[in-house]
C-alpha cells in the first residue's frame, strides 16, 4: 500500500512511553505474542535476541483465483530467521531488528521467494528535553496474486515489492506538558519484475504538531502532514499514472482510559489530490485506530479500525478507499496454552479511472470487493524458549466483477525456538 508507511501516529518520545500501532499487522503480531498491554523498558529487555521458526502452511487456492482452471493448491514451506538488538547508553538507544525468511511452493517454484524486513534507528535524549529519533527500514514481499491478471497457471510471474524508508521527528518542549513535534519521512518502492516497474514510486513526507503530555504514559495530540508521491518511470504516464500530494490532519491519542485498556492511533481528515485529471481527486476521513483491553485473569480483547484513500502503488492498492475493521479475543487457557480466534472484514472501491484494467473489465467500470477472513489460532509454550502454533483460516473475497472474486482456506503449523 503506498500510504502503508506513512499511517501517521503521533511519534513517541522517549520519555513519553506508550504502545505504538503502525498498522494492523504490526497490532495482531503484538496482540498474539502478548498477555497483556506491555509497554516497554529498554533497561530490562536483554541487548540481544535471536529466533528460528519453522513452518509448513497448505493454502487452498494460492493463486487467489475465481474457481476454476487457474485455482491452484500448493503446500508452503517457510525458514525463517529474526535477530534484535537493543543497547541503551545514558540518554541514547540504539536498536535494530532483522528478518530473513524463504517461502517455498511445492506446487509453483515459480513463487519460491527470499524476503526481509529489517529495521534499525537512534533515539537519544538532548539538552533541554529535547528527543529525536532517526530510523530506517527495508521490507520485501512476493506481490499479491489476488490481483494479478493470471490467465493460466503459465501466466503467473514472480514480483517481489521492495520497500525502503528513512525518517525521524524531534520532540522539543515549549512549556511543561507541551511539545512541539516534527517529522519527516522518505520512502521508495520498487517492483522485481520489468512488466510492474511502471508502479515504482518515490515518496516525501513532512509533518509538524504539537502533543499535549496528558500523564507519564499517555498524550494526545495534533499533527499536519504534507506528502508527495513521484512515479519516477517514463512508462508510469502511459497507464494513468501521475504524481499525487496527500494532505493529512490527525489527532493522535495513545491513552489508557483504565489500567486494563489501551487506546492507540490516529484519527483525521486526508486529502489525496493528483498532480493531473483532477476529477480523480478525492478527501474524506482517514484513521488507523487500536483497542486493547485485558479485563483480569485470562482473557484480552483487540479491536482494529483502518480507512486509507490512496493512488496506485502496486498490485496490493490499485486506488481508491480501503475500510478494514478486526476483532481477535485471545484466552490463555493455561500458564502455556492460549487460543485465538479473528475476523476482519474488509471493503474496498476502486476508481475505474485510477485502477489496472483486467480482462472483462471497460474503463467506464468501477470495482467494490468485500472481504471477510476468520480463524482460529492454538499457540503451546512448553518452555520459555520453544513455541508451537497451529492455525486456520479462511478468506472470501466477493466483487462486483466476477474476475475478482475467490475463496481459500489456509491451515499452518509454526515452530519456533529462541534464545536471549
Amino acid at each position: 500500500m503506498q500510504n502503508s508507511e506513512f499511517t501517521g501516529n503521533f511519534p513517541t518520545a522517549n520519555r513519553r512511553p506508550g504502545l505504538r500501532i503502525r498498522t494492523l499487522g504490526l497490532a495482531v503480531a503484538m496482540a498474539a505474542g502478548l498477555p497483556g498491554i506491555c509497554y516497554a523498558d529498554a533497561a530490562s529487555a536483554p541487548p540481544f535476541s535471536l529466533s528460528a521458526d519453522l513452518s509448513e502452511r497448505v493454502d487452498s487456492n494460492v493463486t487467489r483465483q475465481p474457481e476454476g482452471p487457474n485455482v491452484v493448491s500448493s503446500r508452503i514451506d517457510r525458514q525463517a530467521l529474526t535477530g534484535a538488538f537493543e543497547e541503551t547508553s545514558g540518554q541514547s538507544r540504539l536498536y535494530a531488528s532483522a528478518l530473513i525468511a524463504h517461502d517455498n511452493y511445492q506446487a509453483l517454484p515459480i513463487l519460491n521467494t527470499t524476503t526481509e524486513d529489517l529495521h534499525g534507528g537512534w533515539s537519544a535524549r538532548l539538552g533541554r528535553g529535547i528527543d529525536t529519533d532517526i530510523h530506517i527500514s527495508r521490507s520485501s514481499a512476493l506481490a499479491n496474486l489476488a490481483d494479478q491478471n493470471v490467465t493460466s497457471v503459465g501466466s503467473i510471474v514472480h514480483n517481489v515489492i521492495t520497500r525502503d524508508s528513512l525518517g525521524g521527528y524531534l520532540h522539543v518542549p515549549f512549556t511543561r506538558h507541551w511539545d512541539f513535534v516534527a517529522t519527516a519521512d522518505t520512502s521508495r518502492s520498487y517492483n522485481s519484475n520489468a512488466l510492474d516497474e511502471a508502479l515504482n514510486t518515490q515518496g516525501v513526507y513532512l509533518g509538524a504538531g504539537a502533543s499535549l503530555l496528558v500523564n507519564n504514559d499517555e498524550n494526545v495530540g495534533v499533527l499536519l502532514r504534507n506528502g508527495k508521491t513521484h512515479f519516477p518511470s517514463s512508462g508510469a504516464a502511459s497507464i494513468g499514472l501521475s504524481d499525487t500530494l496527500d494532505q493529512f490532519a490527525d489527532l493522535n491519542v495513545h491513552l489508557r482510559p483504565t489500567g486494563a485498556s489501551a487506546i492507540n492511533g490516529r484519527l483525521g481528515f486526508q486529502r489525496h489530490t493528483y498532480s493531473s485529471l483532477s476529477y480523480r481527486n478525492s478527501a474524506g476521513p482517514s484513521y488507523n485506530l487500536s483497542w486493547f483491553w485485558t479485563p483480569g485473569g485470562h482473557l484480552s480483547l483487540l479491536l482494529l479500525g483502518e480507512r486509507i484513500l490512496g493512488g496506485p502503488a502496486d498490485n496490493q492498492f490499485l486506488s481508491g478507499v480501503i475500510t478494514r475493521f478486526r476483532i481477535e479475543p485471545s484466552y490463555a487457557l493455561t500458564s502455556k496454552i492460549k487460543v485465538s480466534v479473528h475476523y476482519e472484514d474488509q471493503r474496498s472501491d476502486y476508481n475505474a479511472n485510477l485502477q489496472l484494467l483486467q480482462v472483462g473489465q471497460t474503463p467506464q467500470q468501477n470495482r467494490s470487493d468485500h472481504g471477510t477472513n476468520a480463524g482460529i489460532n492454538l499457540m503451546w509454550q512448553p518452555r520459555g524458549w520453544l513455541s508451537l502454533n497451529s492455525e486456520f483460516a479462511t478468506e472470501h473475497r466477493s466483487s462486483n466483477l466476477a474476475i475478482n472474486e475467490y475463496r481459500a482456506n489456509v491451515v499452518a503449523l509454526h515452530i519456533k525456538a529462541s534464545i536471549d
